[in-house]
């Protein structure tokens, strides 16, 4: 796999709607997106210099921490659960919580999290995920973002060939005009 500049996972988490962040296999969390801050009520910089378990209610620690360590086994890829999180002002927000590992040259280096605060709506984790394919979508974008280019071109076809075709009539007037 090809190492992603750190700006561009922060450019596509920006673009998820819900909480977003990177987690380390240190626990230290690597980036996190505007919505994620807004969750929490701190600034990036203070999360960014935060463990995970340092804003999770301690009596849901232990339920990452055994999920965690089966994506590390590699049991598992991801996870889903929902659990507390501790605001800045001390306040507690129940979360949904989808996990997912991010491989980085075959080995496990860092976790996606996306988060949501927890509704009585169905559906939470198919939003989650959603989330997380939006994320991979826009980094799939910057990665290489030839492909979306050839989509606008094909998607406003029309217009590109009526603009060509103006071009090339005037190209010919004036041609016609200074060859007389």
């Amino acid at each position: 796999m090809r190492h992603v500049p750190e700006a561009w996972w922060r450019a596509a988490a920006q673009k998820v709607p819900h909480p977003l962040a990177a987690v380390g296999s240190n626990n230290r969390f690597l980036w996190v997106n505007d919505a994620f801050c807004r969750l929490l009520g701190y600034a990036p910089a203070e999360i960014e210099a935060m463990r995970w378990n340092e804003i999770t209610a301690p009596e849901d620690v232990g339920g990452d921490l055994e999920a965690i360590q089966e994506i590390m086994d590699g049991k598992r890829d991801e996870y889903y659960l929902e659990k507390t999180y501790i605001r800045k002002g001390g306040e507690h927000v129940v979360v949904s919580l989808f996990v997912h590992r991010f491989p980085e040259y075959g080995e496990v280096t860092s976790f996606i999290v996306a988060a949501k605060e927890r509704d009585s709506g169905a559906g939470q984790i198919d939003d989650l995920r959603r989330d997380m394919d939006k994320f991979q979508s826009e980094l799939d974008r910057l990665r290489n973002p030839w492909p979306y280019r050839w989509k606008w071109c094909r998607d406003n076809w029309a217009i590109i060939s009526g603009v060509a075709a103006g071009l090339f009539a005037l190209i010919s007037w004036v041609v016609s005009f200074f060859v007389k």
